[in-house]
């Protein structure tokens, strides 16, 4: 008898637990990004880091540069490019950076505003330029050869070409690649 109660027992902690084991529909998944790179050698592998994680722009959309035009007041961005064996790279001027992320609809050269909620700016994106304030452009060829004392980019936003400009909040974001020549 005491072998039927402690069988009936345990069976009924298993259907407790398969019970318990469904999934609540009021809970979040996360989802996690990985990147990573796979090299011959450990010394090939060379990291961007930046002296920001985020920057906030700010500029009245009457005073806004035209897409293309030289920027007129830009927010640095400290680059450096770091690992075992990259600095000899660099003084060889084998490294540059890259940029990429969503482009403008205008002419595909700055990054897009990705904020279209209804308070989000219209018309606007952000450029990414030399210290010397030309644009680099998104997405392309162009590149900014790294130094071994760090570089500069700028950022600014600009009106797009062939629209309207409108005030809102902008939000964007860039991927900064390490380019070899």
């Amino acid at each position: 008898m005491k072998k039927s109660i402690l069988g009936l027992a345990v069976s009924a902690l298993f259907v407790v637990g398969a019970a318990h084991a469904d999934a609540n529909p009021n809970d979040v998944p996360a989802t996690l990004n990985v990147t990573g790179t796979v090299v011959a050698d450990i010394a090939d592998a060379c990291s961007v880091t930046t002296d920001k994680q985020s920057v906030a722009l700010s500029s009245d959309v009457n005073n806004l540069i035209n897409q293309g035009d030289d920027a007129t007041s830009i927010t640095t961005v400290q680059l450096n490019i770091t690992g075992t064996d990259c600095a000899s790279k660099i003084e060889s001027g084998a490294m540059a950076y890259k940029f990429t992320g969503a482009t403008d609809s205008a002419d595909g050269t700055v990054l897009a505003n990705t904020d279209v909620s209804a308070t989000g700016a219209k018309g606007v994106g952000v450029g990414i330029f030399t210290p010397d304030n030309k644009l680099v452009k998104v997405n392309s060829t162009d590149h900014v050869i790294a130094s071994t004392s760090g570089n500069t980019i700028g950022l600014q936003m600009v009106k797009l070409n062939g629209a309207t400009a409108e005030a809102g909040n902008v939000t964007s974001s860039v991927t900064i690649e390490i380019e070899r020549l």
